[in-house]
């Protein structure tokens, strides 16, 4: 029932840009954004949201002024900086958004869950330690060890998100990019390309 228009944290690491509505179908009329929830790696249940997320958010109802009656949003943008978020924007999180009101009774089936997730984790700075080992792969004289091993890193962990397989992606984040300073990678070798 909704989807995510944007859904990111930005590059520098300072918001978290949440931007969702529900979607236009006629099943959806009667639909509205109910709450926008965030678990992080460390909250994250199978269940759905936890009971102590990282954030939450109530859509306040809008009141028409014309019928006074109380009518919800279909669409919600939130910017979110670390100080919303508790622990801040490190993290591989997991944005639920419920809704409420019926879906028509012909809605077909599996379209009328009324949460949605969506995950997401500051990749920028991934890509730029990925760059510290780009040298080595220049270099004639050795296979880039380093290199190859943290794009599979880093594709081990994409490919758990996008397949949904949740614990896998929770297991690859902490073990191979939370809480991991950047990596200098000392230059020089066999002086063939690498510098």
């Amino acid at each position: 029932m909704i989807h995510f228009n944007e859904l990111k944290i930005t590059s520098d690491g300072q918001h978290l840009i949440i931007d969702v509505s529900v979607l236009s179908e006629v099943y959806y009329k009667d639909i509205f954004i109910d709450s926008i929830i965030i678990d992080n790696q460390d909250t994250y249940v199978g269940s759905g949201p936890s009971s102590n997320p990282v954030y939450s958010y109530s859509v306040p109802d809008i009141v028409s002024q014309i019928t006074e009656e109380s009518r919800g949003q279909k669409h919600v943008r939130l910017v979110l900086s670390p100080i919303d978020v508790e622990g801040g924007l490190n993290g591989l999180f997991f944005v639920y958004v419920r809704t409420k009101g019926t879906p028509s009774a012909d809605t077909p089936c599996g379209m009328d869950n009324i949460t949605t997730m969506g995950t997401v984790t500051n990749i920028y700075p991934f890509y730029q330690q990925a760059m510290n080992y780009i040298g080595e792969v220049a270099s004639n004289c050795s296979i880039p060890q380093n290199f190859i091993d943290y794009i599979l890193k880093l594709k081990a962990l994409e490919l758990a998100v996008k397949t949904g397989n949740y614990p896998d992606a929770i297991k690859y984040y902490n073990k191979f990019f939370k809480g991991k300073d950047k990596i200098v990678v000392k230059k020089g070798g066999c002086s063939c390309g690498n510098s």
